[in-house]
């Protein structure tokens, strides 16, 4: 692969979210074929990869304090029935952030993973609007909604600037909504 370069650029600090994910397709493993297998896989794991592997070329160790975070969810280590895809994804984020951390030895990186808690966007409201033949667990989300336990986006976002992203963090480590400051013992 080549090197990457940012012409003119001379950060301090350089931070990759990896934020992106999809839910869909919903359903049971069964009802999967290769290709919604592999579209699933590629947007929430596989671009994860390549754009960690991109970051950590652009920014060479010892030029610039470096973090990766990877933004997970509780389905990394719980079983959701209707979302096995979505589960299997954020399984192998998690395991992404240990192995980046054991391949670096830097000081000044750090890649860690993120389980935000279950915040108030378009994937809650996807998941309600299944039917519970296509997501056996639907009931679960609607309960979500109806018990107001979903988290508004913009308090989360602040919550996790100013403690996982600016804050100190452990590298390997896996945090979790609501106590941001405190990394889940490893499994």
């Amino acid at each position: 692969m080549r090197n990457v370069r940012l012409a003119g650029l001379a950060p301090e600090f350089a931070c990759l979210v990896n934020n992106a994910a999809t839910t869909e397709p919903f359903g049971v493993v069964p009802r999967h074929d290769g290709a919604a297998v592999a579209g699933s896989l590629a947007v929430n794991l596989g671009a994860p990869v390549a754009l960690a592997a991109l970051f950590l070329r652009a920014f060479p160790e010892a030029t610039v304090e470096r973090r990766i975070v990877n933004v997970s969810s509780g389905t990394a280590r719980a079983a959701i029935a209707g979302s096995g895809l979505y589960c299997a994804g954020k399984a192998g984020l998690e395991m992404l952030t240990r192995v980046l951390a054991v391949e670096s030895q830097d000081p000044a990186f750090r890649a860690v993973s993120l389980r935000p808690g279950v915040i108030d966007t378009d994937m809650q409201t996807r998941a309600r609007e299944q039917s519970e033949d296509v997501l056996p667990s639907v009931a679960m989300f609607r309960k979500f909604h109806a018990d107001r336990r979903l988290v508004a986006p913009e308090v989360a976002a602040a919550k996790i600037v100013e403690q996982v992203i600016l804050g100190k963090v452990r590298n390997g480590a896996t945090y979790a909504w609501p106590d941001l400051l405190k990394p889940l013992p490893e499994v």
